[in-house]
């Protein structure tokens, strides 16, 4: 049976090995997966993506705080920290995300895509700095958390059990939950229900296209769902 011990040695080589899958970021030691994991072990990580999702957030909002302190009082200051958080990011996480959407869809529909972000979040931030933080952190959580979801009724096999996608949807519970005091209930409720649509609607484009479920859990329905997530927020924050 096994131990408490090497229960959690396997929750951290999975969160690990997610987080080498999802950023930049190698960890050493006893926490460093394998150099080639085998499949199930992909398939176990893939469900702690959103906790990478955890330390790409943290990058935006770092980044977006430093150049907007530097720019207080310039009124293009929102747009141009928005800018440099998305830049930090595509550097953090290698453009995997993005590199796959436009693999997915079309280059044009990626040049919108982040377009529309960093102008969605500018309209944030010119209405609540606390907000546009806030929002920034549970962005990437929560659109990963969301991919998994689309990627498991892709997949024709079933995809992964409910009991992992669970774990996967709880790294989002606590970002959702500071969304609250920085940003209202009106947001976090507007940003969930147009993140569920474009999930829906990005499902119902993966299966038309005979896209795999690798293809949305990498890339298209998580940078989709992330801006219809920061553009929920920016229509109820106040």
């Amino acid at each position: 049976m096994p131990t408490l011990r090497h229960n959690l040695s396997r929750f951290g080589l999975h969160c690990s090995l997610a987080l080498h899958r999802a950023t930049r970021l190698r960890l050493h030691g006893s926490l460093a997966p394998p150099a080639e994991p085998d499949a199930d072990m992909l398939r176990a990580s893939a469900v702690h993506l959103p906790g990478a999702g955890w330390v790409i957030g943290l990058a935006a909002c770092l980044s977006f705080a430093i150049v907007a302190l530097a720019l207080r009082g310039n009124p293009w200051g929102p747009a141009v920290a928005a800018v440099a958080s998305m830049m930090a990011t595509l550097y953090f996480t290698r453009a995997q995300q993005e590199r796959a959407l436009a693999g997915a869809t079309e280059p044009l529909v990626l040049y919108l895509v982040l377009a529309g972000k960093i102008t969605v979040l500018a309209a944030i931030a010119a209405a609540s700095e606390p907000a546009v933080v806030a929002v920034l952190f549970a962005g990437p959580v929560v659109s990963l958390a969301t991919s998994l979801l689309v990627a498991h009724w892709l997949e024709a096999d079933g995809g992964h059990e409910p009991a992992r996608l669970r774990t996967g949807g709880l790294w989002a519970v606590i970002p959702l939950l500071l969304l609250v005091p920085a940003a209202g209930v009106a947001a976090l409720v507007a940003a969930l229900v147009l993140m569920a649509a474009a999930a829906i609607l990005m499902y119902r484009y993966c299966r038309r296209r005979q896209l795999d479920a690798a293809a949305a859990s990498t890339g298209a329905v998580q940078q989709v769902c992330e801006l219809a997530f920061y553009f929920g927020a920016a229509i109820a924050v106040r």
